[in-house]
This record gives C-alpha cells, structure tokens and sequence, in this order.
C-alpha cells in the first residue's frame, strides 16, 4: 500500500489547483490568438511567465523559511487567483506579459512547496510510486481542466473567473487538514552546483524538459490552431497529450523504483522524439489521428519530469528537499524561457509544424546526454548509510539492496 494519508489533503488542494492552472494553460494562448497576437508576442508571454517562474524558485525558499510551508502556499495562490480576472479586463500585450510574469511567480513557489512536501513523505523505496499517483492526479486535473474550455466561451469572462475560483478552493482542503506540515526549514539556498554534482542527468534534464514543455504549452494550441484547428480542437490535442502521460504514470513509476531510472528516460526521450517527428512532418486530419499521436507524444513526453525528481531526491540529504526541488524548478523554469522563444521564433520564420520538430531535437539531445552519463557513472547495487537511515531502515543487516541510480 502506498501511505497517502499524510499527504492526501496536500494531494486534493493539488488537484483544485491543476483544474485551474490546466484551464488557464489552453485559455490563455487560444484567447490570445482570438486577440491577434503574433506567434513572437506569445513566445514573449511563455517567456515573461517563466521568467517570473525563475524569480519564484528563487524566493520561494525564502519565504516557505519565513512562514512556513502552508502559509507560503495560502499567500501565493491568493495573488496567483487574483490575476486571472485582470487578463480579461486588459486584453492588452504588455499587461498580459506583465501578469503572466506574476503568475510565473506564484505558480514557481506553489510548485515547490508541493513537491517538497509529498518528497518528505517518501522513502527512497517508494518515492517512484508516490510521484506517479500525484503525477496521475496532476495530469488528470490538468486534462480535465483544459476540457473546461469546450464549456464556455473563451472570449468571455467566465473562464477566467473559473480559473480565479478554482486556485482560490485549493487552500480549503490544506487549511483544515489535521496532518503535519514539513519541519520549518533551516536553511533557504539553492546550490545548483551541488545539485549537479549529486545528480547531472536530473539538473540537465529539467533543463531540457523545461524547454520543451514550455514550448509546447506556449505554442501547441497555436500550431493547431494555425493548422485549421479551432479552439475546441486546440483544448482537445492538449487534454489527449496530458492523458496519454497519466496512463503511463503508474506502471513506470512502480518499474522507476526496481530498475535505473535513467533508462527509463531514455526510452521516453526516444518516443517522445519519434511522435514529435509525426507530429511535425507529417501534418495529420483533426479527430483522431491527431488526438492519438498527441496520446502517445504525452506518455512518452510527460513522464521525464517526475522521473527526473525522483532520480535526484533519491540522494538528497535529510531536509534537503526544498533546496532539491527549488534547484529542479529553476533550472526547468530557465529552459522554460528558452523554448517558447527559440520555438516561436522558428514557426515565425519556418510555420507552425516546426514547433514539434524543436521539441524532438530537444529530447533526442537528452537522450544523448544521459546515454553518455550512464556511461561515465554505472548504476551502484548500494544505498548511503545517511539515507537508508532517513527512510527508516537504520540497521546494516536490514537494509535492502536496490538500483541507486546516481
């Protein structure tokens, strides 16, 4: 049995959370198309919201330090919800950078808190399976959220201040749990030097995933809409790509705990660059060939981030974890800014199906970069004393040999 009851009250304000960030990631880009922003202005608006994403990784230690776990997440998801009424009242470029920025911000902060805590909660032996159901959760949160769409209007205000609403419900279950936050932190630093030398494959590989998920939540549901899509078809290619990750998300979890995780993110960097390859050369018919191959480009795409995670907190010391996780969500926000830039520029120049051969190239050099890491550094058959005693397995005689995967 997986122990979620120290965390299922932080799991049900995630999914509340995930319903309106899932909605907001489609709603944005389509109304922005339906105000006729350019391709360049909405790589500008992932880069803004990134790069407020990349200030908050680096003030979200701070202020988790100075107020806690559940505070910290309570103050940023109140600002978080109070900017989505103001896209719509100021259906302007600049103020949509400006509040994407913000955004960027808060969401960095609730992320790592979330992450942190559920990492807390686990052992090295169950951290796989754990990350999978709150990645299944997320994904199907972010799925059902991004389905939302087809129910209103997105030139209206009705989405938006669902989107408010939603990120407003999701301090409710948090705030009358009975469950015991993480310890209040020591230390708020990041050290991404460290991080790297603990774990190179999960620092480089946020970093890659960082770019090509942010392209592709950027600029997806304009390439298809560019294609002759319309913004029902946009929210559906976005909801078939996250739901293919979920389906996926339980058995690779449970196998990430059994086998070196760094294979497992080759095989997905390979599928994921081989369905990007269909999706950019070969332009498909909307229903369901394009919603298939978008399936399968999400199971193989979607899960790189959670194994990534898992492969560095698997080594993180005792209190460590929001530093590891802070540094992960940095560096995946600095990728984040790089592609929708990178990405937007080269469907400006070349059209919108050079958006997926982008993110292909992207995961086909992650691929290459943790092929050659394997072969500098071979997974060991043991586990430091420090954390098999941090997972409760303190006695020499009983510790349980297993894939390290450093």
């Amino acid at each position: 049995m997986i122990p979620i009851a120290p965390i299922f009250a932080l799991l049900a304000g995630n999914v509340l959370l995930v319903l309106g960030t899932g909605l907001q990631s489609v709603l944005l880009p389509v109304r922005a198309h339906l105000e006729g922003f350019s391709a360049q202005t909405l790589g500008l608006m992932g880069a803004g919201y990134y790069g407020g994403f990349l200030f908050g990784c680096l003030a979200a230690p701070w202020l988790v330090r100075r107020a806690g776990h559940s505070r910290a997440f309570a103050a940023l998801a109140v600002i978080a919800a109070q900017t989505f009424p103001l896209h719509a009242a100021l259906p302007e470029a600049a103020a949509w950078i400006a509040l994407r920025a913000v955004g960027g911000f808060c969401f960095a902060g609730l992320s790592m808190i979330v992450e942190s805590w559920v990492n807390e909660k686990c052992a090295n032996g169950n951290r796989g399976r754990i990350l999978a159901l709150y990645m299944v959760l997320t994904s199907l949160a972010s799925a059902g959220g991004q389905g939302m769409l087809t129910l209103s209007d997105p030139k209206g205000m009705l989405p938006f201040a669902a989107v408010s609403l939603l990120i407003s419900l999701s301090l409710v279950p948090l705030m009358l749990s009975k469950a015991p936050a993480p310890a209040p932190l020591r230390r708020a630093r990041l050290a991404l030097g460290r991080l790297y030398r603990t774990s190179p494959v999960a620092l480089i590989g946020c970093l890659l995933v960082g770019a090509a998920n942010g392209a592709f939540w950027s600029l997806a549901p304009v390439a298809v809409q560019s294609q002759g899509g319309s913004a029902g078809d946009a929210a559906s290619f976005a909801a078939a790509a996250v739901l293919g990750g979920a389906l996926l998300q339980a058995p690779v979890g449970r196998l990430s705990d059994r086998v070196d995780r760094r294979l497992l993110m080759i095989f997905a960097c390979l599928g994921a660059t081989g369905t990007g390859l269909v999706l950019g050369l070969w332009p498909l018919p909307s229903g369901w060939p394009r919603l298939g191959v978008a399936a399968v480009f999400g199971a193989f795409a979607f899960q790189l981030y959670a194994l990534a995670v898992a492969h560095a907190n698997d080594h993180a010391p005792p209190g460590g974890f929001i530093e590891t996780s802070g540094g992960l969500l940095l560096t995946f926000g600095i990728g984040a800014v790089a592609g929708p830039l990178a990405a937007s520029a080269l469907m400006t120049r070349h059209g919108p199906a050079t958006l997926f051969l982008f993110i292909s190239a992207v995961h086909l050099a992650l691929a290459g970069f943790i092929a050659y890491r394997m072969s500098r550094r071979n997974a060991a058959l043991t586990e430091s004393p420090e954390r098999s005693r941090a997972d409760g397995r303190s006695a020499p005689g009983r510790w349980r040999l297993r894939w390290a995967v450093r």
